[in-house]
């Protein structure tokens, strides 16, 4: 199942962030703020990079990742960046995870090419 990686998603903020005017030191600060996230910041997340993924898979990984011990804390999880990449590949190795719209069109191909020149694009406008 294709989702974007967590630098592709980067590159599409930056690009979009780059469109609202942004400069690319404070686009890059603006995204580097958002680590770590909460359970429903890794939600939404997936959402953006495609995935739709709910509160009791963020719970189902914390458990398997912590233990049996963590009892109620599972609700209280804050993952850095790559937790969240090793969370996104848990989810769909264990089908958990379910496409968005866009994830849907990822699983076509084309849309690596749009993304990539969409980037570009917005990196050439403000070099």
């Amino acid at each position: 199942m294709r989702y974007l990686t967590l630098a592709e998603y980067d590159d599409v903020l930056l690009a979009s962030l780059r469109n609202l005017g942004l400069s690319d030191a404070d686009a890059k600060r603006l995204i580097e703020a958002r680590w770590p996230m909460d359970q429903t910041g890794v939600i939404a997340e997936a959402g953006g990079r495609g995935l739709l993924v709910d509160a009791a898979d963020v719970a189902a990984f914390a458990v398997e990742a912590i233990g049996d011990d963590a009892g109620g804390a599972v609700d209280n999880v804050v993952m850095a960046a790559e937790s969240v990449e090793i969370f996104l590949q848990w989810a769909v190795e264990n089908d958990r995870a379910r496409l968005t719209p866009t994830g849907r069109l990822l699983q076509l191909g084309c849309t690596d090419r749009v993304i990539n020149r969409t980037c570009r694009r917005a990196a050439a406008a403000n070099n």
